[in-house]
């Protein structure tokens, strides 16, 4: 019967898990309308393909070098709702499923099953459940939105699980330079780092690993580098930076502003909080798990003035994640982040320095240890991160969309260390802190009971068992909270499809009338009603409003009266 059933969760384990992110996300997207830019955009296929290349090629030079996205964009908008809400949801699933992939890569195709993939492919559901509304009305779900964010992220990802096979199991493949080049040419963020990526890996190859760099290899960065500058040195990125309004005056104002606004976004608000517990606590339980194979195993590696270094590193580390947790927790309604004293500046340079010295510690530690197959990926999440987060510095635009990289490099990170913390606790920890920083204190009891569980085997007859158990109560628990976000979510963009269907409705009757009356009075539409669960509408922004009425099908010059529910 545990043959059986191990040989279900082989075949089909991940394929489960991957359907129900794809289900989970699909409850979202077949709610979600059309707006902002989508209106802009979906005026490229009003007319014949000669219009539509020539809006592109006006694009290229006067907006941005995002050529293959707005292409997608625009070719969806041009057919019918119905296929983006299909392939939104397979995005994001099949983020999840290479995701996993990547973090827990197999050296022999035809190596035996783990669960360790599960797991990881779990933590990216649960991440995916956690993001904030903040940041997916922007970003995730919305056609332009999610062809900007979510399709350069499973390009990224594809192409790196791609470079994980062929340097894990030494088949270099001539579709490598081209998955390189289309990962590259997405979008500014993801095209650094995706050639980040790239670098990344081979300076290791040559410098650490002391090897070759092969015909394919080249060619793969160089693509890397071509799709890169086809996005990054577009004549309208120079264009667009040029005349873009910045929100202070002056180069080093603009540094100094967005160092604390994005640093406020990226530390302390409630939309990373979730994603921080995760790797703040994967960290530390590395940490320690390693060091406890000095009073074990006695580990030749970790020499005195190593073992000090360690126990140093992570009275640090542990320091600046308490002092996050709690100004996350205890401050957080006290403080206004727009200010910032000394003493403040101090205490949240102390915070940010003790993380990442934590995170690369760890990174290294698994770099040494080859604690896992993919032992880049920890280094490499890491700089890419931060590195996502660091170009922006200089950007005159900045947004919640703009952590939404940061975010799936963490989950990468996290589905890559946090499977190998099982036997120690470390996930019914992190749900544990999760109750009192989301401020869920109902599931405490269960929380430590699945540690009792876990850290607590001797009473119990099955310890394997009940250890698994107690493995599974943790995740479970994290799922739950993360429906916190999630369940309101699908219901509030359910809401407000109800009102947007009833505006096209009443759009549509409206430009009958108007064929018969060609003065007919105000086109009457309704507000939504949750704002947090969609982007921008006309009434938010009156750049939308002409292409509105062209979306409509509506004469330009009628006036349109927005009330509210």
């Amino acid at each position: 019967m545990k043959q059986q059933r191990n040989a279900f969760f082989e075949k089909y384990g991940l394929l489960l898990i991957i359907s129900l992110i794809f289900l989970g996300t699909a409850m979202i997207t077949f709610h979600v309308r059309l707006y902002g830019d989508d209106f802009f955009y979906a005026q490229f296929t009003s007319h014949n393909l000669s219009y539509f290349i020539s809006k592109h090629i006006e694009h290229y030079f006067r907006a941005n070098g995002r050529v293959i996205v707005h292409l997608l964009a625009t070719i969806f908008l041009g057919i019918p709702l119905t296929f983006w809400q299909i392939l939104n949801p397979l995005m994001l699933a099949g983020i999840a499923y290479f995701g996993s992939k990547i973090a827990q890569i197999k050296k022999d195709p035809s190596s035996t099953y783990s669960t360790k993939n599960l797991y990881a492919a779990i933590i990216f559901g649960i991440g995916i459940a956690f993001l904030h509304p903040n940041i997916t009305r922007q970003s995730v779900y919305w056609l332009t939105g999610s062809f900007n964010y979510v399709y350069p992220i499973l390009l990224l990802f594809i192409y790196w699980y791609k470079l994980s096979l062929c340097i894990y199991q030494h088949h270099w493949t001539w579709s490598l330079p081209f998955w390189a080049f289309f990962a590259s040419a997405t979008v500014e963020q993801v095209s650094l780092m995706s050639f980040g990526l790239t670098l990344c890996l081979l300076l290791e190859q040559k410098i650490l690993q002391k090897e070759k760099i092969n015909t394919i290899q080249k060619i793969t960065l160089f693509l890397s580098t071509i799709g890169m500058l086809t996005v990054i040195a577009a004549p309208g990125v120079f264009l667009r930076t040029s005349i873009e309004k910045t929100p202070v005056t002056g180069f080093f104002n603009l540094l100094k502003h967005n160092i604390k606004t994005q640093g406020n976004s990226f530390l302390f608000s409630e939309m990373m909080v979730p994603y921080h517990i995760l790797a703040m606590t994967t960290s530390l339980g590395t940490i320690i798990n390693y060091g406890y194979q000095y009073y074990t195993t006695k580990n030749q590696r970790i020499t005195k003035q190593r073992k000090w270094l360690h126990d140093t590193i992570l009275l640090i580390g542990s320091s600046a994640c308490m002092s996050w947790l709690w100004q996350v927790t205890v401050r957080s309604s006290m403080t206004n982040y727009n200010i910032w004293t000394k003493k403040q500046f101090l205490f949240y340079l102390f915070i940010t320095i003790g993380y990442l010295i934590t995170l690369l510690y760890t990174t290294m530690i698994t770099y040494q240890e080859k604690i896992i197959i993919n032992y880049t990926v920890p280094i490499i999440s890491v700089i890419l991160c931060f590195g996502s987060q660091l170009m922006m510095i200089i950007s005159p635009v900045y947004g919640p969309r703009n952590l939404v990289c940061a975010i799936f490099m963490l989950l990468l990170y996290i589905a890559t260390l946090l499977p190998t913390l099982h036997h120690i606790g470390i996930p019914n920890l992190i749900a544990l802190i999760a109750c009192f920083a989301l401020h869920k204190p109902l599931f405490f009891p269960f929380a430590i009971g699945t540690i009792l569980l876990v850290s607590q085997p001797l009473i119990f007859v099955n310890k394997t068992f009940f250890k698994k158990i107690g493995t599974i109560g943790g995740y479970i628990i994290l799922t739950i909270l993360s429906w916190y976000t999630f369940v309101p979510t699908i219901k509030g963009y359910a809401k407000n499809s109800v009102i947007y269907d009833q505006n096209i409705k009443i759009a549509r009757q409206y430009k009958t009338k108007q064929a018969l009356h060609p003065n007919p009075k105000s086109l009457i539409q309704s507000t939504l009603p949750i704002e947090l669960y969609g982007w921008a509408m006309p009434y938010h922004n009156p750049y939308y409003d002409p292409y509105y009425r062209l979306y409509l099908g509506v004469d330009t010059k009628t006036s349109i009266q927005w009330v509210n529910n």
